[in-house]
């Protein structure tokens, strides 16, 4: 029981993880794209 309760612990961190990592890629994408555009895009 405390192997599952263990293994869903780590399955969770690792998908905070993830979610962090994307979501940083994703602001610097979205960073560089308003650096090359002048376009004005207000997100």
């Amino acid at each position: 029981k405390s192997e599952k309760v263990e293994g869903c612990d780590r399955n969770r961190i690792r998908e905070e993880l993830y979610t962090q990592k994307f979501q940083k890629a994703l602001k610097d994408y979205v960073d560089s794209l308003k650096a090359k555009a002048s376009v004005k895009v207000y997100f």
